[in-house]
């Protein structure tokens, strides 16, 4: 009878915390690498950090039929979440999600499953497919890092661009309009361009209106949105009898005559504004003709350029150069040329 109750212990010993026996033996356990739900969480949130970055970042303005409206939602997403700056980069807001929240998630999930994930990091190493899956998420990281950076060097350039055509400050946005704001009264250089109607707009196809000449592109997410939008609210505010407005794309190598439709739905222009292209010869040498500092990028295409509106008078010369100006300051120049 005390046979039968005996214990075999000589190959094997009970662990009392969780039931499970170990080998006394030297030879290493078979068992698969097992990972817990902690490490998961962990592993889990790092490709999710990733796009969110990348949805900060990325420029959603393709310009093409079948994805304009879906475009057009992204990007009031991304600038609600972020709160884009005129130079396309993060404010405060979203600094503070790109940064302050991811690492309050993975201090919690580090704290509250500590034990998990360091013990799901050791069993990396016998875990072939988590180390590939380990070492994907690093190159696509890196690869993103890259990526990131040039698009926060981009919107440097184009700040040092503004600055070199502002004569190193932008427009004070503080106080009126000044009475002795430097005239320029210059020639407007002459043009024939395709407007998003098929027309044909002309230097002086605005006689007797007030106009608000600035530079853009569809592709552009730093100094762009920000300009567009000041030029689309002050011509919607005043008289369309009297102030229109003219886009010039400095794209024109993507800004195609039959992309106008398209982009000016996406930018949500009033009746009287007009964004022209054309061909790329003539409309980068009308760009050195009005004085814009500009330049391309031959491998992403992007170009970097200050936030320049000029405002022309009724008799279609140029009275003022703004860099960045305030809806303030246009609404209330482009009224003076007006009451002239």
């Amino acid at each position: 009878m005390e046979d039968r109750l005996t214990l075999k212990t000589d190959s094997l010993i009970a662990l009392p915390d969780d039931s499970k026996t170990l080998p006394l033996s030297g030879r290493s356990s078979s068992r698969p690498a097992v990972f817990e739900t902690g490490f998961w969480l962990f592993v889990a949130g790092l490709p999710v950090l990733m796009l969110w970055w990348a949805f900060a970042f990325y420029p959603f303005v393709g310009s093409e039929a079948a994805h304009l409206e879906k475009s057009i939602v992204l990007a009031r997403a991304q600038t609600v979440c972020f709160g884009l700056l005129a130079n396309g980069l993060p404010g405060v807001q979203g600094w503070i999600l790109l940064t302050l929240a991811p690492l309050l998630f993975f201090s919690c999930v580090a704290v509250a499953f500590h034990s998990e994930v360091k013990s799901g990091f050791r069993a990396l190493t016998r875990s072939r497919k988590t180390q590939v899956l380990l070492i994907g998420l690093i190159a696509t990281a890196t690869f993103e890092s890259r990526w990131i950076y040039g698009r926060i060097q981009k919107a440097r350039d184009v700040e040092f661009f503004s600055q070199l055509a502002s004569g190193g400050a932008s427009t004070p946005e503080a106080g009126p309009f000044p009475l002795d704001y430097p005239r320029l009264n210059k020639a407007v250089p002459e043009f024939d361009l395709s407007d998003q109607n098929g027309n044909s707009i002309k230097h002086d196809s605005f006689k007797n209106k007030v106009v608000l000449l600035t530079f853009a592109f569809a592709h552009c997410q730093t100094v762009c949105p920000g300009l567009v939008a000041k030029t689309r609210q002050v011509t919607a505010e005043l008289d369309s009898n009297k102030v229109a407005a003219v886009l010039i794309t400095l794209d024109p190598w993507r800004d195609t005559p039959k992309d106008l439709p398209y982009l000016a739905k996406k930018w949500e222009l009033p009746s009287n504004a007009h964004v022209l292209s054309g061909d790329v010869v003539r409309v980068t040498s009308l760009l050195d003709s009005f004085g814009v500092p500009w330049q391309r990028d031959e491998k992403t295409g992007e170009v970097a350029h200050p936030a320049l509106i000029y405002l022309l008078d009724k008799n279609s010369k140029i009275a003022y150069g703004l860099i960045n100006p305030s809806v303030a300051w246009l609404k209330q120049a482009a009224t003076r040329l007006q009451n002239e």
